[in-house]
């Protein structure tokens, strides 16, 4: 772990960055890790450093946004399901040839036993 000394200089900014900075400093989190980084390490508790689509109040978030405009009913949709479940399906935004190329490229690189792939 590195020692109190340590520091990184940003450019100055306001907000997010010294909530976040701060939640960090109180937490002890080391400024540069050696060996395996832990996510104890980190303040997920703190609801203040918490993505927004973490928080409690995320699909109230969704729908003011919806309410005023600012996105539409089927990314209001996409937003809540990826709040809910963790992902978001979109139909049809990836051209069908484009996927089975992909897909035949993943199934050679697992029969060729690319890189350990089983």
């Amino acid at each position: 772990m590195g020692s109190a000394e340590e520091s990184i200089s940003l450019e100055e900014r306001k907000g997010l960055y010294d909530v976040v900075r701060d939640s960090l400093i109180e937490h002890g989190t080391p400024l540069v890790f050696e060996g395996p980084c832990d996510s104890f390490f980190y303040p997920y508790h703190d609801v203040s450093v918490q993505p927004w689509f973490d928080r409690p109040d995320a699909e109230s978030q969704i729908q003011d946004l919806l309410t005023i405009g600012q996105i539409s009913q089927e990314e209001a949709h996409y937003l809540c399901d990826f709040i809910r479940k963790g992902f978001v399906v979109v139909e049809n935004m990836i051209d069908d040839d484009l996927i089975d190329a992909v897909n035949n490229e993943i199934d050679d690189a697992v029969a060729r036993g690319y890189q350990g792939y089983k």
